[in-house]
């Protein structure tokens, strides 16, 4: 008698082991020993040949389709248990996807090498190719276009000739009538027709009819800071920066600080600007000029090619040392005049 709950022979022992739910297909081959499925990695190398040779390297390509279907193949004989079958067509998928490689690598040196050595010739076919689809041609009569606009003559050299007469005549302008001096010892500075005598108040300066604005005029500044905003004349025009600061002991803003200095960048360009300093020194001094007005400069500085000098000269003191605040700069380029930059606070 089988006791309740005993297993019945016919279901003993490993009737259901022979096969596992859930675990892939292994298969042996004829040593009995475990062969492994490369399809995963070969079917992606076979779709990367594919695609990334597709149009370029026609070769590659058919490796890369071929040893796809190579691989798949393999893969249907290992899940069918055909060793045999699996073994010859991913060695013959190994092959092809090896030949398209090596095929990929020599197009790439070759495509590297020929655009080196041919790239100009390439871009000037791809050029003459791209004028007669267009209808243009590079073999036309100068003197028909030219014609084309009218049948006016004018001599080059008469041209040219008159661009030379006009560049000595701005090289040999006439000389400034530059007062000689020996130092610089003023802060008045004529700005389009308006003196100015510097320090002044910014309110002063406002009723001459310079103005920064309004925003710039609600900045605060604290002791002995200073700031340059942009100001303009009174019709709007740009004219420079101009030096405002706080000579108080409290915290102020700019419409109530004192206007010391200006700073003037790039004059040669700004048709809006006219200066004029005491020494008769304007927009067209060169440095010669300059030192005719102050005498030797206390700072100065010529690049190596000599088209750039900067030049500085301090209001002395026999009390204080000399500081920037009580100063004027001049920066030339190619022999003209481009950057002046003019403060005088004084030494109350």
């Amino acid at each position: 008698q089988q006791a309740y709950g005993q297993a019945n022979g016919q279901y003993a022992g490993n009737a259901y082991a022979g096969v596992n739910y859930g675990e892939a297909t292994v298969l042996n081959d004829e040593n009995g020993q475990p062969v492994k499925n490369s399809f995963g990695m070969k079917i992606t190398f076979s779709i990367l040949e594919i695609l990334c040779c597709c149009g370029c390297n026609l070769l590659t390509m058919i490796m890369g389709i071929i040893g796809c279907v190579f691989t798949s193949k393999a893969n249907s004989a290992y899940k069918s248990g055909d060793v045999q079958e699996y073994k010859r067509n991913s060695k013959s998928a190994t092959i092809c996807l090896w030949i398209g490689f090596a095929i990929a690598l020599v197009w790439l040196v070759f495509s590297i090498i020929f655009s080196v050595l041919y790239s100009n010739d390439i871009e000037d076919a791809f050029m003459e190719g791209y004028n007669e689809a267009a209808g243009v041609s590079d073999d036309y009569d100068t003197d028909d276009f030219m014609g084309d606009s009218g049948d006016e003559e004018y001599d080059t050299d008469d041209f040219l000739a008159d661009d030379s007469e006009d560049t000595e005549d701005a090289k040999t302008a006439a000389p400034l009538d530059v007062t000689a001096g020996d130092a610089f010892d003023s802060g008045d500075i004529t700005v389009n027709g308006i003196l100015v005598q510097l320090p002044m108040s910014y309110s002063d300066f406002k009723a001459l009819g310079f103005s920064i604005d309004s925003e710039d005029e609600e900045y605060v500044s604290n002791k002995n800071e200073y700031y340059y905003p942009t100001f303009y004349d009174a019709q709007g025009n740009e004219l420079g920066e101009v030096y405002i600061g706080n000579v108080t002991d409290d915290p102020q803003t700019l419409a109530d600080g004192t206007v010391f200095g200006f700073s003037f960048t790039s004059m040669d360009y700004n048709d809006d600007l006219e200066i004029l300093l005491p020494n008769g020194l304007t927009k067209d001094a060169v440095n010669d000029d300059f030192m005719t007005a102050y005498g030797e400069p206390d700072y100065e500085y010529e690049s190596d090619t000599g088209d750039y000098q900067s030049y500085q000269w301090y209001s002395h003191s026999d009390t204080y040392e000399d500081m920037d605040e009580n100063s004027i700069s001049v920066t030339f380029y190619d022999g003209e005049l481009s950057d002046l930059e003019l403060m005088y606070i004084g030494w109350d």
